[in-house]
Order: C-alpha cells, then structure tokens, then sequence
C-alpha cells in the first residue's frame, strides 16, 4: 500500500516591489477572490501578488501580550493562528471592510506604491455575481473616499475566465466553483443573464470542513493531527468526483478493490504544531537556551524518578504474581472442602441447618473475598501505573515502527463522499439542490433554442474544477439530463450520400458527424433526397479553464489593458450614488435599488 506523506507546506512571504515610472496610470487589476487575491498591473502578463484573503494576530513571544497582525503569506502556520483568523468575506460577499481596507493596504505596501494623495490609478477588481448594491456600494464609498482612486470597474471572476478561455464566446453556461459558494451562469449573446443565474452554497471550504471531521470521527486518537489545512491539502492532492457514485461505492465494497484503491496518510510523530519563526535577536537566543537548558535537567529528574517508581512496583508486582492463591482465606477454603469431601453420609442433608449456611457463607466466592478483591485491585492499580510510567514493558512492547504506524491514518471513500457533496448537499444536511439540478433548472428557465446554444458549451472554472472526474462526471449528468436524440429534417444533394437513395439508410454521409436515419424518395431538385438525420456527436460540450485559480486574473488584464472595460468615474461615483455600475462584457448587470419612498397617497 502506498504511503503519503504530508507536505505541510509554509507560504513564501510576498517580496517588496519597486514603484517605477512606466507603472504611472496603468490600471489596478485584483481578483479579489474568497480564498485566494490575485493583485497586478494591467501591462504585466502575471499577477505581482497571490495571497490568501486572511488576516490573524499572534504573539511574538509567548511572555508577552501584545499581538502581531500578520496578512496572506505572512502568516507562517496558519493552525497556530485559527482561532483569530478573519476574512472580509461572509459566504462570498464582502461585508467586512475593515478587514477590506487592510488587506488593500499590504497589497499597496508591497507593490511600493507611493504615489502622495492617494492611489492614481485607475481600479479593476472582482465583485460575486449578481453581488449586492449594498456591498458594491461600501467598496466604491472605500476605494474613492479612502484611496481616492480616479475611476472603478467591476467585473466578475467566472466570465472573465470565459472570456481568457474563449474571447469570442457568445454563448455559454458557466459554472464557478468558489471557495464558499458554486454559480451557474448563463451566458447568452455575450452578456450574463443574471435573473437566470443561480447560486449553491457550496464550496471548497465546508468541502474541507466535512472531510476533516469524518477522519477526525473516524481516527479519534490522532483528532489534533488532522487541522483543516491538511483536509485542504487531501482535497487538492488525492480526492477526486466519481462518474457514477452508487457505482463506485459499490466497487469499495469488494475487498480487493478496496486494498488496490486504499491509502494510508502519514502524520507527524508530534501532534504539536510546529511553529516557523523569523531570525531573532541574540537576547532572545540566550533565552531559549537557558529554557532548553532547564528542561532538560527537569526531563532528567522526570526520568530518574519514574525509573524509581517503576522498579519499586515491579517488585511489589512480582511478589503479588509469586503467590495469588496463597492467602489466609484461600488456605481456610481448602481446609472446609476437604472436610466436607471426607464426610461419609447416606444422605445429602447439607443446606438444613443454620451451621451449613454459615460454612456455605464461608467458601462461597462468587461475591470474593476482602483479600482477593484487595489483592486484585491493587494488581489493577500497578499495572494501570506501569502502563503509564513504562510503556515499553515487555507485556506492552511494540514492533519495530509502531510509533510512526500510530500516527497514520486510512483514506477510503472519504475521497470520494467529499467531493460528492457538491452534487449531493444533503450529505452535509443541507437542503439545497445539487450541481446537477441546478444547471438542469438554469437550463429549463431557458426556450429550447437557447438551451441548445447554453448546452453545447457547459465552461467549468474555479479552484474546484482542477478535481479529477469534474468534466466527466458533467458530462455524464448532461447526458442524461438532454433529450436522447436530437433530430432534424434537412435536404442534402445525393452527392454527398455515399450509396443509392433506396440503400442509404443507416450510413454515414456528409456532413461529418451525421448518420442517415431514414430516406424518402421524392421529386426535389439536383437528384436529391428527403433524409432523417441523427447527430452522431452528443448534443452539449463540456470544458475546462486552462488555469481554474488564475485565468479571471489573466482575462480582465487582457481587457483592461485593451480599454474594453467601462469604468465609473468620480464624477459618476458623485452624482449617481456609490451602488452606480458601468456594465461592460465581463459586469454584473445594473439594478438601481428602490429609492424606499412610499408611494404617492391616492386623491
């Protein structure tokens, strides 16, 4: 069985750029992305910064109160910092700006901008579909009150990908897989039809969630090794969408697919989460060698006296087993019980006077006896301390790399039953309907000839769609989801059939891809014929973004640095409220909040 390895990976602190001359005027582009932000300039062909949208404090040093802010790579080991990690978003929607504005600050930090007065640059960042004028409305007030930024554009993440994947795509159905949220979007004519579009609230994050609790109920004594960050790095490394999931678990039900498909997960030794930590100053050095110096005298009287105390219980645990039936009572036993067996009686009366019950009182041991019971208790109580004190004894000896054993854990169809969660909430106890219903409804909501044009280019993109088995496990809830056959009348010249009218039934002809289902002869120009055409090619496409996590960064880059992209001035940002949206390819469609007034009282 193969062995994994976890790769406990620590982020690369993000380095300080220089602020040059040719980066004056040239736009901002962020994908302000739910679990990952991707910052840099529109004249550059790679984002400067990619970094986790998280924020955490923690000490120094464990003496003293005060508390660091550290941001996105910054932050060495998450684990140690959970507890007072925070993020701007709630379920994909910016809510907390104070959160916002500092996350904006490291990335203005590190990218040396320093320019006085504010920022002049124009902005390009990535706002949820169908996001909320509320929060729209908090980012232009921050981004124009606080940066005094000269103009604003919002685009959407999933149609951007579409659009580095496809520039000339008009038609399409885009499904974005999220960290804390999966949208289907349909795309018609080039523009997003957001009253269509539908969101599940479902994503990679409550995916890490659910996989991390079942091996923690799973493996109780390893709970504390099992951190969310390793149920993210088993997520991405070995887990993977089953094309047919009653199948598959089916198949983990034999035992020997179930030992070929099996893996074992190392963890660390310690369950203490290594800590990372900078250079530090000779005085703190010093420090943390007097506290290594005094701990280990500590472990050295530990040892010493628990070897004490282990020879003193084994003494008292040999004299115990040397002699368990040698006690005063056990001796009185057998003395009443060879007499009684010597007695010579006719006839058993043994039971009808009050002496025999006192003898009977005497040798019953079913209830035991103080010294049996004293003695057994005592034995229980060192063999309870040697196991504590000594587990090395001969009785409780391992194997040669039993502690590394200890620490693995077993990945079965856990693999499997995460990812599934995305088609199938109520694994969760959600009540919210799948992937595959979703789009089957995004579709139904449509006539049938856009449904053709929505089908025949299904676009995946997202952190998620890098999962082995995502396209075929699309392809095949497609399938079953269209009709069966897709038919239609056509008149094709008797040229392009390779055999006569009455004989072409059933062959391939011209165009490509099409079989002859039937031919009905009649009188039509140029000798040809009447024929029923079966398309042999399914009916819908499905594709995966080249770069899931990267390419909404790489396709508004494009755009912005094309000027197609429509922007809201200060000017518009003043006279038509901080919710003001200038729709463009890759935006949200407009929808001016009601204004709230009562309406007008009848005469």
């Amino acid at each position: 069985m193969e062995l994994y390895h976890f790769k406990d990976s620590r982020p690369i602190p993000d380095k300080m750029f220089a602020y040059t001359d040719d980066l004056k005027g040239v736009p901002l582009v962020i994908d302000n992305g739910s679990y990952t932000a991707k910052v840099g300039w529109a004249n550059q062909p790679e984002p400067a910064m990619i970094f986790k949208n998280l924020i955490t404090k923690v000490r120094k040093e464990r003496t003293k109160k005060d508390l660091e802010t550290q941001i996105g790579n910054d932050i060495a080991n998450l684990e140690a910092g959970r507890l007072n990690l925070r993020t701007q978003f709630d379920r994909g929607v910016v809510t907390h700006f104070e959160a916002q504005e500092t996350l904006l600050d490291y990335s203005l930090t590190h990218l040396g901008v320093n320019t006085p007065g504010g920022l002049h640059h124009p902005v390009v960042i990535s706002e949820p579909p169908a996001n909320i004028n509320l929060s729209r409305a908090a980012m232009s007030e921050l981004l124009f009150e606080c940066y005094r930024v000269p103009s604003v554009s919002y685009f959407v993440d999933a149609l951007a990908s579409l659009q580095q994947n496809q520039p000339d795509c008009r038609d399409a159905l885009v499904i974005s897989c999220g960290y804390h949220a999966t949208h289907v979007i349909p795309v018609l004519d080039g523009r997003m039809d957001a009253a269509n579009a539908r969101r599940i609230g479902v994503g990679g994050f409550l995916m890490c969630s659910y996989l991390q609790r079942l091996l923690q109920l799973k493996f109780p004594s390893v709970m504390a090794s099992i951190t969310l960050s390793r149920a993210e790095e088993i997520l991405h490394e070995l887990a993977g969408l089953a094309v047919d999931y009653p199948s598959e678990l089916a198949h983990w039900a034999e035992p020997a697919h179930r030992e070929q498909r099996r893996r074992r997960l190392q963890l660390p030794l310690s369950a203490a989460v290594s800590r990372e930590s900078g250079p530090e100053p000779p005085a703190v050095d010093a420090v943390r060698d007097r506290k290594r110096n005094a701990q280990a005298r500590m472990l050295e009287m530990h040892r010493k006296k628990r070897q004490a105390m282990v020879a003193d219980d084994e003494r008292k645990l040999a004299r115990l087993r040397q002699s368990p039936h040698r006690t005063a009572a056990s001796q009185q036993r057998m003395r009443i019980i060879s007499q009684l067996a010597q007695r010579d009686t006719k006839e058993d009366t043994f039971g009808q006077r009050d002496e025999d019950w006192d003898l009977y009182k005497t040798i019953n041991t079913e209830g035991g006896d103080s010294d049996s019971e004293a003695d057994t208790e005592e034995l229980a109580e060192l063999e309870g301390r040697l196991r504590q004190l000594a587990p090395d004894l001969p009785r409780r000896q391992q194997p040669a790399g039993s502690s590394a054993e200890l620490h693995q854990i077993e990945l079965t169809t856990e693999a499997l039953q995460t990812p599934e969660v995305l088609f199938q909430p109520s694994l969760l106890g959600m009540s919210q309907a799948g992937l595959a219903e979703t789009v089957q409804f995004v579709l139904n909501k449509q006539p049938a000839a856009e449904q053709q044009r929505l089908a025949d280019n299904v676009f995946i993109t997202g952190g998620l769609a890098r999962l082995p088995g995502f396209q075929a496990r699309m392809e095949r809830e497609l399938r079953q989801m269209r009709p069966f056959q897709t038919r239609a009348d056509k008149l094709y010249d008797r040229a392009g059939i390779d055999t006569a009218c009455a004989l072409c039934t059933g062959v391939p002809c011209w165009p490509a891809g099409l079989t002859i289902l039937s031919c009905v002869s009649a009188p039509v120009p140029a000798g040809g014929c009447f024929v029923t055409l079966l398309s042999a090619v399914p009916s819908f496409r499905v594709t995966l973004a080249s770069r899931p996590s990267l390419d909404a960064w790489l396709g508004a880059r494009a755009l912005a640095a094309a000027g197609r992209l429509g922007f809201v001035s200060r000017q518009q940002y003043d006279e038509c409220g901080a919710e003001f949206l200038a729709e463009h390819l890759l935006s949200n469609p407009f929808w001016p909040s009601p204004d709230g007034a009562p309406p007008p009282a009848e005469p």
